[in-house]
């Protein structure tokens, strides 16, 4: 009897089981989409280069003779006059052999003087015909050479006394020391670089351009320059630009020079260069985030508010810079272009314009 009232209440179970009604399927919902939407107009194509205070003239020093350098009296960063001593070599070699072309000097003046005296006798002598003509021109020739020998002894004091005055590096003009490159002690050959300097009197930005930006930005001509250091704005055009690439960067330096010079700004400070320019033609810049390539074409997604689904649309990017590019045909005004998770969506997804919280609303959550 237990058994068979078992058996009832089981299939009871069972029964009322099956007549309960399973749930409608969940309609999913339209997927939140980050948005942007494009309006045609002139294209503003803009470039920002970080760049260096630098001096437009900056030349390294060195002297012109080899010696031990026994004085640097300046350092880096130090202002300097015109004339003002950079540095000095031993000059000890140097003063004997500016001795030396004294002696020499001396020497040869002494001698070309008594052959003048040779020459004058041989002259009284040959009025009288002591002596022959033959005689009087060997000694004219004995004289024109002890005189020829005494200028040489003049150059050589000249250039040995120009090589003392070279023992002592002197400021070429009104600068400042950018640089250090040889301390007291070291023996220098003649020419190696002791001190950088740069002049003062002018101040430029030296910046690199990347290698597909030069034609841009040479066009562009003018820059706005920020500088870190205090935040001033100056305005800048290119004075120059390399015609040759940097062997390791493939980049081409360029340098700028300001209208006005801030006070406070001094050299080796950083800077910012923004070149703008508008484009002529009209077109939609978007950002790069927004582009997928599916078979061997480029896409974005337009999103139809009225609809509530997201399409696929065919454009060709006109130009590329920095991360957003331009396109001039394949979109229309005022659309809505989805700008991230392109990757995630499908043709005619629902979706809907995700719009970001506010203060408010993000402190309630």
């Amino acid at each position: 009897m237990q058994y068979r009232l078992v058996s009832f209440l089981a299939l009871s179970l069972l029964v009322t089981a099956g007549c309960q009604r399973f749930p409608d399927e969940v309609t999913p919902q339209p997927r939140p989409v980050r948005v942007t939407q494009v309006s045609a107009q002139g294209a503003l194509k803009f470039a920002e280069l970080s760049g260096e205070v630098r001096p437009r003239v900056e030349s390294r020093l060195g002297f012109q003779v080899g010696g031990r350098l026994v004085e640097r009296p300046v350092d880096l960063g130090q202002k300097v006059r015109k004339g003002q001593v950079l540095a000095r070599i031993d000059p000890i070699d140097l003063n004997l052999q500016e001795s030396a072309g004294k002696a020499q000097l001396t020497a040869a003046q002494t001698e070309a003087e008594q052959i003048r005296l040779d020459y004058n006798r041989a002259l009284e002598l040959k009025s009288k015909n002591f002596v022959s003509q033959a005689e009087v021109d060997r000694r004219k020739a004995a004289l024109d050479t002890a005189l020829a020998r005494v200028e040489a002894a003049k150059s050589q004091l000249g250039v040995q006394a120009n090589q003392s005055r070279y023992s002592v590096l002197l400021a070429p003009d009104d600068g400042f020391i950018t640089g250090v490159e040889a301390d007291v002690g070291q023996v220098l050959a003649a020419g190696t670089p002791v001190l950088r300097w740069g002049q003062s009197s002018s101040m430029e930005i030296a910046v690199t351009i990347p290698e597909g930006r030069v034609e841009d930005i040479r066009q562009m001509g003018k820059a706005d320059v920020r500088f870190w250091a205090d935040g001033d704005h100056v305005q800048a055009r290119i004075r120059e630009v390399s015609s040759v690439a940097d062997p390791a960067t493939r980049s081409f330096s360029a340098r700028l020079t300001l209208d006005t010079i801030p006070d406070g700004v001094k050299y080796g400070m950083s800077a910012v260069a923004r070149f703008e320019r508008k484009d002529a033609k009209t077109g939609f810049k978007i950002p790069l985030s927004a582009l997928f390539a599916e078979e061997g074409k480029s896409w974005v997604f337009v999103l139809d508010e009225k609809q509530g689904t997201v399409s696929r649309v065919n454009i060709v990017p006109a130009e590329v810079e920095d991360n957003q590019f331009i396109v001039r045909e394949g979109l229309q005004e005022g659309q809505w272009v989805v700008v991230a998770g392109t990757h995630v969506l499908k043709n005619g997804q629902a979706a809907r314009r995700f719009i970001e919280p506010t203060k408010t609303e993000q402190a309630k959550r």
